[in-house]
């Protein structure tokens, strides 16, 4: 398995809109995904500071790779709809070693 990890920087302003817009086009779009090979995801918020971390995971490099091109033509598509959001860095691991486990769906 593989997991990207992404920071974004969010006006304190914006944060709560941020966040619906995640629930309601992100995570849509990633269940959705052509490419295959999505396994889950999960958005942290660190709402005083303005901070999320993403880490989305993948089943394979191969998916990992293919979805960032998925991506970038949906931001493309999307552009301005995550109102102050800013992409700080972004990079990918291989999942080497797993303790325990949350169900999907059990914070949404």
């Amino acid at each position: 398995m593989y997991v990207r990890l992404t920071e974004l920087d969010s006006d304190k302003k914006s944060m709560q809109k941020n966040i619906d817009y995640v629930n309601q086009h992100v995570i849509p779009s990633l269940d959705q995904n052509p490419a295959g090979g999505f396994k889950g995801a999960y958005w942290l918020a660190d709402r005083d500071a303005g901070k999320l971390l993403v880490f989305t995971l993948w089943d394979s490099e191969n998916a990992l790779r293919s979805n960032e091109e998925a991506m970038k033509e949906q931001e493309r598509q999307h552009k301005g709809n995550g109102d102050a959001l800013k992409q700080k860095d972004s990079s990918s691991y291989e999942v080497v070693a797993t303790a325990g486990a949350i169900p999907a769906g059990a914070i949404r």
